[in-house]
């Protein structure tokens, strides 16, 4: 997930750089429509498409939009045919997922999930037994341990955008 966070703020840092003369809100709309572009083919005409007809203060705009086309092909989505935003919305709901699958592996006794939907498992996850259990486990001297997971991540659950996705059944 980093790696497509570091390149949002890498390609706007270019359109910053770039176009010093645009606002805030004319960098973020051109940033969201150049993420926005989920195929490969035609690639760096499209992102000059997006771009500012304005100077730019790079060599020249050819470069801009090759530089960010390269570290867009860089993240490996693009053959996928999806954009940006739905690539780390998968890899956002993969990690939720996971976390949710491992903390009912804690909770039921390291027994496996079996074919139980992640929908049935966040209805019954208890986040307070889960700290008994991390309790007792953590105790050992020599053979404690704690199980890592990410309970932010379980929050989300509370929106029902998160549910609405195929992803998660």
């Amino acid at each position: 997930m980093l790696k497509y966070i570091k390149t949002y703020e890498l390609i706007e840092e270019i359109i910053y750089k770039s176009f010093p003369g645009i606002d805030n809100e004319e960098r973020e709309t051109i940033i969201t429509d150049v993420l926005f572009i989920k195929s490969d083919y035609n690639l760096e005409q499209a992102i000059e498409d997006v771009l500012p007809k304005k100077e730019c203060y790079c060599k020249e705009v050819r470069t801009c939009k090759f530089y960010i086309a390269s570290k867009m092909r860089e993240l490996g989505y693009l053959h996928d045919d999806i954009d940006f935003w739905t690539k780390l919305q998968q890899i956002f709901e993969y990690v939720m997922k996971e976390n949710l699958k491992k903390i009912w592996y804690v909770e039921d006794d390291n027994n496996e999930i079996g074919s139980r939907e992640i929908r049935y498992i966040y209805d019954n996850v208890d986040l307070k037994d889960l700290l008994v259990i991390q309790g007792r486990a953590s105790k050992g001297d020599t053979d404690g341990f704690i199980w890592v997971v990410c309970t932010f991540m379980i929050f989300c659950g509370e929106y029902k955008f998160f549910w609405e996705n195929d992803f998660l059944k």
